[in-house]
């Protein structure tokens, strides 16, 4: 049996600096083989190129996820997704992952307290008469 899958994964309200940083498949077969999934990733951003990747197994064989990496300076939001699935045996799941990373950004508390201290050592420094 041969089976196709599209899909769109986008993030949407999540928190401030999300991004997808990684997307990967597998799939459980409880008899027969050897079976084949085939997935293509195509980010919406257009300086991203297409990613394909496959997973071959046969039963018994260890589980086999495949995937791709995204580095939050690809900072990738939106992608779409070609599922191609070719069952030569009984499957019991396709396994799909995608893991969503947060960017670490500054709580505006912490640079608020950042200023405060530099401006109070600056202050500090004036008022003793400090000069090079």
């Amino acid at each position: 049996m041969n089976t196709g899958i599209h899909y769109e994964e986008a993030i949407s309200g999540g928190p401030a600096g999300s991004y997808i940083s990684r997307e990967e498949s597998d799939f459980d077969i409880t008899f027969g083989g050897p079976s084949t999934l085939t997935k293509v990733i195509t980010p919406v951003i257009p300086a991203l190129g297409a990613v394909t990747f496959s997973c071959v197994r046969t039963t018994g064989s260890p589980l086999c996820p495949q995937g791709v990496s995204f580095t939050e300076a690809q900072n990738l939001q939106d992608f779409m997704a070609d599922v191609t699935f070719v069952d030569n045996g009984t499957t019991a799941a396709i396994i799909d992952t995608t893991i969503e990373s947060v960017r670490a950004v500054p709580a505006p508390a912490s640079l608020i307290l950042l200023g405060l201290g530099l401006g109070s050592a600056a202050l500090v420094l004036s008022r003793r008469g400090y000069r090079r």
